[in-house]
């Protein structure tokens, strides 16, 4: 579950890496992928969501996305993202450095 204070809070479940076998990796600041993500809720089910990778294991991907109500960084299995253009996605980051890299990096 997300962490004090933390909107995710009581409404997603987070997945819990073994980063001692599979270590987290990162990408380049603001040029994280974007990923359509299928994350599980606490009461069952999943929610389908947009987000960015913020890290990865060879297992697990950490997602984020805002909402008006808050930031979210969940971790999820591998077989429950699929990477997507940023256009694709239904949020993106304002601070993307797709003005260098183009707009479907």
């Amino acid at each position: 579950m997300g962490l004090l204070g933390d909107p995710a809070a009581g409404r997603y479940v987070s997945a819990r890496p073994d980063f001692g076998s599979h270590p987290a990796h990162s990408f380049e600041d603001r040029r994280e992928p974007y990923v359509r993500a299928r994350v599980p809720l606490v009461g069952g089910g999943e929610d389908v969501q947009d987000a960015k990778v913020q890290r990865w294991t060879d297992t697990h991907v950490l997602v984020h996305w805002e909402t008006p109500e808050g930031a979210y960084n969940i971790w999820v299995t591998v077989d429950r993202v699929t990477r997507i253009r940023r256009s694709e996605s239904s949020w993106q980051y304002v601070y993307d450095k797709y003005e260098a890299y183009g707009e479907d990096y």
